[in-house]
């Protein structure tokens, strides 16, 4: 077992369950950025479920969190290396929250963002990834011109929104 402190900055709907991730700070006193953790569950595509996320006060943990997550090892994925699977049967501990002030300084500046030749420009192939010799799959950007649109699409396949 492997207990990784994140600050969570992302928690998002997945599957009808939901997809926490973070930067790993270590338990320093100060903390150090050491890169991006996904904590995920062994369901059919790593979803989070409640019980694989209780916390010992009882609440839900949201961004900006910082949160010890036990893990039971590196899910060693070469497109996700960030996933790890949570250790389901041990609690998540809230030690704090990050000031929000601070987000400034977990900004990251990559110097492009998986843009795939011949393919669209908001996703790309898992073969485009897997070819990168080191890679991660989220990152902490600062937008320069962000525009949001929210649509509604039909699954037919899974006849829902």
């Amino acid at each position: 077992m492997t207990l990784k402190r994140i600050i969570v900055l992302a928690k998002s709907t997945k599957k009808g369950a939901r997809c926490v991730a973070g930067i790993d700070v270590g338990t320093n006193v100060k903390p150090i950025p050491a890169g991006w953790i996904r904590p995920v569950s062994d369901e059919s595509e790593g979803e989070l479920e409640p019980r694989h996320m209780r916390t010992s006060d009882g609440a839900p943990v949201v961004p900006l969190d910082i949160v010890d997550v036990p893990l039971l090892q590196c899910a060693n994925d070469p497109i996700h290396p960030e996933d790890w699977i949570v250790d389901a049967s041990r609690n998540w501990s809230r030690t704090g929250a990050l000031d929000p002030m601070l987000l400034d300084s977990l900004e990251e500046k990559p110097k492009d963002l998986w843009l795939e030749s011949a393919t669209n420009t908001d996703r790309v192939t898992s073969d485009f990834l897997s070819k990168r010799r080191k890679h991660q799959s989220l990152f902490l950007i600062r937008p320069s011109n962000l525009i949001i649109e929210l649509t509604y699409e039909h699954n037919p396949f899974k006849n829902y929104n």
